[in-house]
């Protein structure tokens, strides 16, 4: 083996290493996070949405395929005083569902900004939709 060869043969032994290094680290980060939601109490804890990946909400894998790279909205929860946000996708089941009822991650709507009478108006209309979806306007196929 030529000494560009043996070289060559390093660098790539260096990168894997290297790359085994950070995927570790992210792993442990990853990890530290799923523990932290363990510690989450649905009942008191901050939460937050952003815009970002769906399916690697804290932006930290690399080899996620650009197909599977859709944006959406991101849900996070800490713990009162904590600095960890917790990807909804990592706390426990029962957290998250907890989490889902409150008020807060649940989407705003247009209707949501408008005056009160006009949302009563807008949620007996849904109402009735629903209740004879036959009466609906059909769209053309």
């Amino acid at each position: 083996m030529t000494d560009v060869e043996k070289a060559n043969d390093q660098k790539t032994n260096d990168e894997s290493y290297a790359d085994t290094q950070k995927r570790e680290t992210v792993e442990e980060w990853l990890a530290i996070r799923k523990r932290a939601g363990l510690e989450i109490d649905p009942a008191i804890a901050e939460i937050m949405w952003t815009h970002g990946l769906t399916l690697d909400p804290y932006g930290v894998r690399s080899d996620l395929p650009e197909e599977l790279r859709q944006i959406g909205r991101v849900y996070f929860a800490r713990a009162p005083g904590s600095d960890i946000w917790v990807s909804f996708g990592d706390l426990p089941d029962v957290t998250c569902k907890a989490l889902w009822k409150r008020p807060e991650t649940r989407p705003k709507t247009f209707v949501d900004d408008m005056p009160a009478e006009i949302q009563e108006a807008w949620r007996k209309c849904v109402e009735a939709r629903s209740k004879h979806p036959e009466s609906s306007p059909k769209l053309k196929q």
